[in-house]
């Protein structure tokens, strides 16, 4: 790895994850026919990726949810994993907001100061903050964060839909949420590619 302290320093950018990873392991899931694959996850107590943290299990698993900062990022090695997607959706929220809320979480850092967490929440987190709205528009749905609903409960939360989607068909024979028998069959997952 080239510069490893600058890399840990800004993790979080997009350069600092494994996208390649991430693009390999999602199309083994999706176009493979494997039965089982194991792919990292991550935990933010522990602080690095953990292999082999969830396991895809074809005969079981139907549906796959994937979280990520920079899964509709189309730039830095993340080209072409969005498509990937059957569908994907943007949570948007208030930078200014999140980097108040990240300098408050961040103070458990070891080894920074207050004053360096200040520092570093506006110099690295607000850059890549600002790198993944730009992606807005790469996603099926965009949806207004709830965190917004604290600091205004004026706003109401709503979405939209992208570019990417195609007219809403308003067929009364479609569920209008997902029931216990899917989410029993779906894998949710924190992926760990960082």
């Amino acid at each position: 790895m080239d510069n490893p302290d600058d890399k840990i320093y800004r993790r979080g950018a997009p350069d600092t994850f494994d996208a390649a990873g991430l693009k390999r392991d999602i199309g083994r899931i999706k176009n493979g026919d494997e039965e089982i694959v194991s792919i990292p996850g991550f935990d933010h107590a522990k602080g690095d990726p953990e292999p082999d943290a969830h396991v895809f299990q074809r005969s079981e698993h139907k549906i796959v949810i994937c979280e990520g900062l920079y899964l509709v990022h189309d730039a830095d090695g993340w080209e072409g994993i969005a498509s990937l997607f059957d569908m994907t959706i943007f949570i948007s929220s208030d930078v200014d907001m999140c980097i108040d809320r990240l300098k408050i979480r961040n103070k458990c850092i070891p080894g920074y100061t207050p004053e360096e967490i200040e520092f570093r929440c506006d110099a690295v987190d607000r850059v890549n903050a600002n790198t993944v709205m730009r992606s807005i528009n790469h996603a099926n749905v965009v949806v207004e964060s709830a965190a917004a609903l604290v600091a205004a409960p004026e706003l109401e939360v709503g979405f939209s839909y992208g570019a990417a989607d195609e007219e809403e068909d308003d067929d009364d024979d479609e569920p209008s949420s997902f029931d216990d028998s899917l989410h029993a069959k779906s894998l949710g997952i924190h992926v760990g590619y960082g």
